[in-house]
């Protein structure tokens, strides 16, 4: 019953946020420049790649952008999203990052992209990503104990700042797991959980792919499982062909002797379908 940290779970609704901007019309599709919602920004690092990046290039995490997050802890002051973090525009760190190369051709994970649709959710919807949310989300869910950290531009920190009942993620989860529709209303687009399992790119591990701010790994011989996933054991598995929704939260961080997260998620589920 209490608020958890989500960590980069909160990517995940991030792009259900674009999901349903996209279902209202106030984005037209995942294939709009980004740029074009990004006026206000001058890059410091002119490239003419940057112009070519589209919102699907965010989503799927292939923006083309120089960045450096996996590679260490998030206590590396290297880390190029803990620099981002030090910062007060953490969108405007983000747009004077060099390219590495063209956009939608390489993974590489950056919560940096995830800044970037925060603020195009305010740019195209006139509503800050957490207001859009309770909005269209939240309130037909039933979620009414949240938090939302911002950033000191006021921005929603969209890539790791919301905080949430175990319960409520499970919601969110269910609403994947029914593709968009909760109690018969379709809040997300009907296709879009199908494209977030079917357009997605490999990562570093060769189990792992990255759909729309969404982890998809293998559950047995399951393919198409999804994961929600967070520093310090934040997990949601969302499993359509066993109809299962299963969350997990935590704090094991930095080798902490605690229960594995996915341990403890494997036993929860392999107990349930016994």
């Amino acid at each position: 019953t209490k608020l958890h940290t989500m960590q980069s779970v909160s990517k995940s609704f991030t792009a259900a946020a674009i999901a349903i901007a996209i279902k209202k019309g106030h984005i037209p599709s995942i294939n709009e420049k980004v740029m074009a919602y990004l006026d206000e920004y001058e890059s410091v690092t002119p490239d003419i790649r940057r112009d070519a990046m589209t919102i699907k290039d965010v989503l799927t995490m292939t923006t083309g952008i120089l960045w450096d997050e996996l590679s260490m802890p998030y206590t590396d002051t290297s880390s190029t999203c803990v620099k981002m973090e030090a910062t007060n525009d953490w969108v405007k760190f983000v747009v004077d990052q060099p390219m590495a190369f063209d956009p939608g051709k390489q993974w590489e994970y950056s919560s940096g992209a995830t800044m970037l649709l925060s603020h195009i959710i305010k740019e195209a919807t006139g509503e800050d990503l957490a207001k859009y949310l309770e909005k269209n989300l939240f309130n037909a869910l039933g979620i009414k104990d949240y938090f939302w950290k911002h950033i000191p531009t006021g921005l929603t920190d969209a890539e790791g700042g919301l905080y949430l009942t175990p319960r409520d993620l499970a919601k969110f989860g269910y609403l994947y797991l029914n593709n968009g529709n909760w109690d018969g209303e379709q809040i997300l687009p009907k296709n879009w959980v199908k494209l977030n399992t079917e357009k997605y790119f490999n990562t570093l591990w060769p189990a792992f792919k990255y759909g729309y701010q969404w982890w998809l790994i293998p559950y047995g011989e399951n393919q198409i499982t999804m994961l929600a996933s967070g520093l310090g054991g934040q997990r949601m598995l969302v499993i359509p062909e066993l109809n299962i929704v299963a969350v997990f939260t935590g704090w094991n961080v930095y080798d902490t002797p605690a229960l594995d997260s996915w341990m403890a998620m494997h036993k929860l589920i392999n107990a349930v379908l016994k």
